[in-house]
């Protein structure tokens, strides 16, 4: 511990809810970020689904975001194709070119 986590007071929780629009909140489910993905961010951007990936020394990881008003929101983060979540799995069942970019990631990668 040091002087700035010292007096901190962290509390976990297992969702979060935005206000994503005038007169509308959402929750989500808080999911496990691998520590490289932040859990939702505001974006411009125009898509339905997107993804993003790390190279790290274990590997390559993959997040998963959808976007629900002007946030994207991480709905899963994976290292391999077993950690998906049903989410995410429904996700790639829905967008074959992403389910076949991320399949071959791995593949490239050799991290499945």
């Amino acid at each position: 511990m040091n002087k700035f986590t010292r007096n901190l007071n962290l509390i976990e929780c297992e969702s979060f809810s935005l206000h994503v629009a005038p007169g509308e909140y959402h929750s989500f489910p808080l999911v496990d970020n691998k520590g490289l993905f932040a859990h939702f961010r505001k974006t411009n951007e125009d898509f339905k689904y997107s993804h993003e990936a790390f190279h790290t020394k274990r590997g390559v990881v993959i997040g998963v975001y959808k976007k629900v008003g002007c946030f994207a929101i991480l709905v899963c983060a994976f290292s391999n194709l077993n950690e998906m979540n049903k989410e995410t799995k429904d996700i790639l069942a829905e967008n074959p070119s992403m389910h076949d970019y991320i399949e071959s990631t791995f593949r490239l990668l050799k991290t499945h």
